[in-house]
């Protein structure tokens, strides 16, 4: 529910905040920013998705289980074959050179949170690097004390 409220809210944002002139009378209130938010949360944010990134890269399956919950769906993918895809990038030899994130926006309401940022991978596979740099909208939800991220879209440009 916390998660199709946050998708429901994020339709009513702007880069400055909320457009309150859209909400209806039976909407919750718009209690989204996207600065300042508390330092420990940003913090913690940036370190959760960082976590997701490298253990996808590193085909780390125990901490996509932790990381990723059950119920999640990042670009049409379940949690299961996210984390199929991860190994199977491992086993084939891939790894992850440099990862870097850019132009962070986050939006956080209650437990849930919204960052949009921009992204640049450096893989190295078969002897081949291969850079990917796109747009990345990442969901994440406060649970049992921990930040997971239930759902993600990214846009390659390379």
């Amino acid at each position: 529910m916390k998660i199709a409220l946050a998708c429901a809210t994020l339709g009513l944002l702007m880069v400055a905040g909320c457009n309150r002139s859209t909400q209806t009378a039976s909407a919750p209130p718009c209690n989204v920013s996207s600065a300042p938010i508390d330092s420990s949360a940003r913090a913690q944010l940036i370190v959760a998705r960082d976590a997701v990134w490298r253990a996808y890269f590193a085909g780390d399956s125990a901490a996509l289980v932790q990381l990723l919950p059950a119920d999640m769906v990042g670009m049409g993918q379940d949690r299961a074959g996210i984390i199929a895809e991860s190994q199977e990038g491992a086993r084939s030899g891939r790894r992850l050179e440099k990862l870097e994130f850019s132009c962070d926006e986050f939006f956080v309401s209650g437990d849930v949170a919204v960052v949009f940022s921009n992204y640049r991978t450096d893989v190295q596979e078969g002897g081949k690097l291969s850079v990917t740099s796109g747009r990345a909208i990442e969901l994440f939800e406060q649970r049992d004390g921990r930040w997971v991220n239930p759902s993600w879209h990214l846009d390659d440009v390379r």
